[in-house]
């Protein structure tokens, strides 16, 4: 019994102090039909959960995966969701925190598209209410959008015809 209690909290552990931690890079390459040639070789950087105001906040990883991204200067950044952490009663003081977190990427003049995620909408399990996500949704949008990163929510967007014009907008 004490066995399975020592390997359980070391899992805890792992799980919510160490793990969040970690900033892996995984290059893909990914054939595309029709591609431009001007497109072609050009990478994207795609990432997700920066979770700012989760307990034991990673805010330390996501400043390292924003400096590596700057690093390699991609054609464009995609972010898949998950900017807050149960923000109910701080939205505006986390998404202050994630605009300075991604502040080196709109210096760069690196384009970004987002989505929003499951905790943006605060819809944590099955439980969740969806009606009163909805404000913590579009405050999040509009900093966001403010900040000149383009919400894909239910939209569209041209690219640009070159990926050269793509690191000057």
């Amino acid at each position: 019994m004490w066995l399975f209690v020592k390997v359980l909290a070391v899992l805890l552990v792992y799980g919510t102090a160490i793990e969040p931690r970690f900033v892996d890079r995984d290059n893909q390459l990914a054939p595309i039909p029709n591609l431009p040639a001007e497109w072609e070789g050009k990478q994207i950087a795609v990432f997700a959960d920066l979770q700012v105001g989760m307990w034991w906040a990673n805010k330390d990883a996501a400043r390292r995966l924003v400096r590596q991204v700057v690093r390699i200067h991609p054609a464009l950044v995609l972010i898949a969701g998950d900017f807050v952490y149960r923000a109910r009663n701080n939205v505006d003081a986390q998404m202050a925190e994630v605009l300075r977190i991604l502040q080196p990427i709109i210096d760069a003049h690196i384009p970004m598209y987002a989505v929003l995620g499951n905790h943006d909408y605060e819809l944590m399990n099955e439980n969740s209410r969806p009606d009163s996500s909805n404000v913590i949704a579009r405050r999040v949008a509009t900093a966001l959008d403010s900040a000149g990163v383009r919400m894909m929510d239910n939209r569209s967007f041209a690219m640009p015809s070159s990926a050269a014009d793509s690191a000057d907008s």
